[in-house]
């Protein structure tokens, strides 16, 4: 009997080293089809509608998708649809796509309705409109009804502040019927509502203490869900009263750098986050020793190249027309100048990682535009905002030899490269608008006037001026010649990234598609910055993998 008992234990012992070993491998050896880190999905109150390819690259397929138990379907449009909120604040949803499990962090809408209500201080008035921070400063965006004697609105809102003013027939006022008023930054004050007062924030966590692969972090007993990532993979911790210890995995080791990352929660509101870099799975606890490509870490500088320096007097070509100022010309700027910026350590002593420079694009020729608030005056396009050929390099600001060397020159002194790219509009004199001027949006809008510079109204459509025709995102064999046109800079230079122009104002298909191709087409994990003005809702709608 004890002969049997000892060649069962045997049996046991090598399933156990078997499985052991497996479980190493499969640590050791991590593999992901998102590249990047995920971004969490954030949820909308009823019906959430998103790409997988927003996360899945490649021609990986993804098997299925599971959330809080539940398999999530498609629609006709091929999006994942959640027809639900979750039951907690944060949640994780499960991935499987190429024989791979991959896990998202997903956050559940935390908006509720508020009823905003107003005392007109006329029974004259004929409309009443608000501006604020919870609707992008429009007020017309926002009309009120007149409901028993009441103006009423009623928003969906995160709990929270929001800054406001009231329009009465057009005009500009302050609530007189709110007494809570803040200073707005501009020499005067703004009204203050509140959504949800008895909003609680939960505690916040932090790093206690770390060591090379292992670290303690704060986590107060009021918070019920805490969820900890290793890239792009749910990972075990332990909790022990106010705290939790994370042990890093090993596939950590075999990755030059990755990311802790985690998420927490009460019963009703999610906590701050952290990010935690790791170089070989070893935790990073000094600046020092993140390098450039921790863009997070950017120090970014500006460069206006044509305002900046002029390294390079024989490309200066200042436009000869009388009508602009001294000040709204050519100046003779160039990526000359740049290179020999970054040799001197201009750059260096300011302790900037990061240089953003301004379109190097073929940009047009003459003056264009008016100003006449005071000083009176057309322009250049020594701004470099009006394109007239997307993938040849402006000659007044330098050669294509001129930008691959100010590249090279950045990187050798540890520092990045963004290009300023122009997306939404193209100048009149393009040739691929005047071989295809259907592609753009109409000047014109149905009643008769010019849709230019109605950033609000017609956010997707406007023009920026009547020479700067709008290209129409939702044809989509305009999201494709734009996206490959900008995929022409990534291909043929050693860029980092990219400064979007006009973000807002571009359709996301076209962010997607292009952030979808830059994935697949570049083993660089290039940065991408939007430039926009908006309220929290509308920014954060372009901030995600996609």
């Amino acid at each position: 009997m004890k002969n049997v008992i000892w060649f069962f234990s045997l049996i046991i012992a090598a399933m156990a080293a078997c499985k052991s070993t497996s479980k190493v491998k499969e640590e050791v050896e991590y593999t992901s089809h998102i590249k990047g880190l995920a971004s969490p999905l954030r949820l909308k109150p009823d019906t959430t509608r998103f790409l997988i390819t927003d996360y899945i690259t490649g021609d990986v397929k993804a098997d299925s998708l599971i959330l809080e138990g539940k398999k999530l379907g498609t629609n006709a449009l091929g999006e994942i649809v959640v027809p639900f909120n979750t039951s907690v604040p944060i949640t994780n949803m499960q991935v499987y796509a190429g024989g791979i499990v991959h896990d998202i962090p997903v956050f559940r809408s935390e908006k509720i309705k508020y009823s905003f209500q107003y005392k007109a201080t006329s029974d004259d008035v004929k409309e009443v409109g608000i501006a604020g921070s919870m609707n992008g400063w429009n007020y017309k965006a926002s009309p009120l009804q007149l409901v028993n004697g009441v103006w009423t609105a009623t928003f969906t809102l995160d709990p929270g502040s929001y800054q406001y003013r009231v329009w009465e027939d057009g005009k500009e006022m302050m609530d007189k019927n709110n007494s809570i008023t803040t200073d707005n930054g501009l020499g005067s004050r703004n009204n203050v509502f509140e959504v949800d007062e008895k909003h609680v924030l939960p505690s916040l966590i932090h790093t206690l203490e770390t060591t090379r692969d292992s670290m303690v972090l704060s986590a107060p007993a009021d918070l019920t869900t805490i969820l900890v990532y290793c890239e792009n993979r749910l990972i075990d911790y332990k909790r022990q009263g106010d705290q939790i210890s994370i042990t890093i995995p090993a596939f950590a080791k075999n990755l030059d750098r990755s990311f802790i990352r985690v998420f927490a929660c009460d019963a009703h509101h999610r906590t701050n986050d952290l990010l935690i870099p790791l170089t070989h799975g070893d935790v990073i606890t000094a600046s020092i020793n993140l390098d450039r490509t921790d863009l997070q870490n950017s120090v970014m500088y500006f460069v206006l190249i044509d305002r900046f320096f002029d390294g390079d007097s024989t490309n200066n070509r200042p436009t000869l027309d009388k009508s602009i100022l001294p000040q709204a010309n050519n100046l003779g700027g160039d990526m000359q100048g740049i290179i020999a910026k970054i040799k001197s350590g201009y750059f260096k002593d300011l302790g900037i990682t990061t240089i953003w420079i301004s379109p190097i694009s073929r940009n047009a020729e003459g003056a264009w535009g008016l100003w006449d608030k005071g000083a009176k005056s057309t322009f250049s396009a020594y701004h470099g905002y009006w394109p007239t050929a997307l993938t040849k390099v402006d000659d007044r600001l330098g050669s294509e030899a001129a930008f691959k060397e100010l590249i090279d020159i950045a990187h050798e002194n540890g520092m990045n490269v963004l290009l300023d790219y122009v997306a939404h509009h193209v100048h009149q004199d393009h040739l691929l608008y005047k071989q295809h001027p259907e592609w753009t949006t109409p000047l014109y809008l149905p009643d008769g006037t010019m849709n230019t510079e109605k950033w609000d109204e017609h956010r997707l459509t406007t023009w920026f001026d009547t020479f700067l025709p709008t290209w129409d995102f939702s044809k989509p064999e305009v999201v494709e010649a734009l996206t490959d046109t900008a995929m022409f800079w990534v291909n043929n230079y050693d860029l980092d990234g990219f400064r979007h122009d006009a973000t807002k104002h571009i359709p996301e298909a076209f962010w997607q598609t292009l952030s979808r191709k830059i994935k697949d087409q570049s083993d660089k994990k290039l940065f991408q910055i939007g430039e926009t003005y908006g309220n929290p809702e509308l920014i954060s709608s372009y901030v995600n993998s996609g």
